[in-house]
C-alpha cells in the first residue's frame, strides 16, 4: 500500500483548521515569534557570522511599529566603537513562520508512522526550514562585503532568495515538498512505516 493515498476529507479538514489556527492574526503572535526568532539568531547565528572587522547584531523591530511587528533587524556594526554600519529589516513570517505553520498542519492533519513518526517528522523539518531564513541574510551580507562569498556564492545566493524565497507562493509550496518527501523516506524505516494489513 502506498504510503502518500489519497487524503481523507478529515484529514484535509484538520489540515485546514489547523493552519488556520497558527496563521490567524492573534494578539500579540507577531511580536511573540519574531522576538522568539531574534533572540535565538542573536544567540546561534550572530556568533557565527562576526569577523575582526564587522559585528553582527539581531534585535527587534521598534514597538508601535505595526508593519514591523513581524521583523527581525539585522544590525552591521564595528566591532571596536559600536557604531552601525548598516541595517536591514528581515520578514520573519515569509522566511520562517508561515513556511513552519504549513509544515505543521501538513504534519498533524496528516499524520504518517504513528505518534513517533510525526515527531521525527516535525523535529527535522522545523531544524530545516530556518535554513531558509539564512539566505537573504548571506545574501545582504555578501552585498555589504561583511562575509567573503565570491562572485559565484552570490549570485547562487541571489538566485535561490528569488526562488525560494521571494515568492509568496514558496512558503506553501517548499514545506509542503519537504513533508512530501519526509513522509515517502519514513517508508525506509521499518518500525515507523505503515503497516500493511492482512488479505481476509
Amino acid at each position: 500500500m502506498p504510503l502518500l493515498k489519497w487524503p481523507s476529507a478529515i484529514q484535509v479538514i484538520r489540515a485546514v483548521v489547523v493552519l488556520g489556527l497558527l496563521i490567524a492574526p492573534w494578539p500579540g503572535l507577531a511580536r511573540l515569534a519574531s522576538g522568539a526568532f531574534t533572540d535565538v539568531a542573536q544567540v546561534v547565528v550572530a556568533p557565527l557570522l562576526r569577523t575582526s572587522k564587522f559585528d553582527i547584531g539581531f534585535t527587534r523591530a521598534p514597538s508601535g511599529v505595526a508593519e514591523g511587528d513581524w521583523d527581525t533587524v539585522v544590525l552591521v556594526k564595528n566591532p571596536k566603537t559600536g557604531r552601525i554600519l548598516d541595517n536591514a529589516s528581515l520578514d520573519v513570517r515569509r522566511v520562517w513562520y508561515l513556511p513552519s505553520a504549513v509544515f505543521v498542519a501538513l504534519c498533524i492533519g496528516f499524520p504518517r508512522g504513528g505518534r513517533r513518526g510525526v515527531g521525527l517528522l516535525l523535529a527535522i523539518g522545523l531544524f530545516i526550514l530556518p535554513v531558509l531564513s539564512l539566505l537573504p541574510l548571506l545574501s545582504f551580507l555578501g552585498q555589504d562585503q561583511v562575509i567573503q562569498l565570491g562572485s559565484v556564492v552570490q549570485s547562487a545566493l541571489a538566485i535561490g532568495y528569488r526562488a525560494l524565497v521571494a515568492p509568496l507562493g514558496m512558503a506553501y509550496a517548499i514545506p509542503a515538498f519537504l513533508w512530501l518527501v519526509m513522509a515517502e523516506l519514513l517508508r525506509a524505516v521499518p518500525a515507523l512505516a505503515p503497516k500493511q494489513q492482512p488479505l481476509s
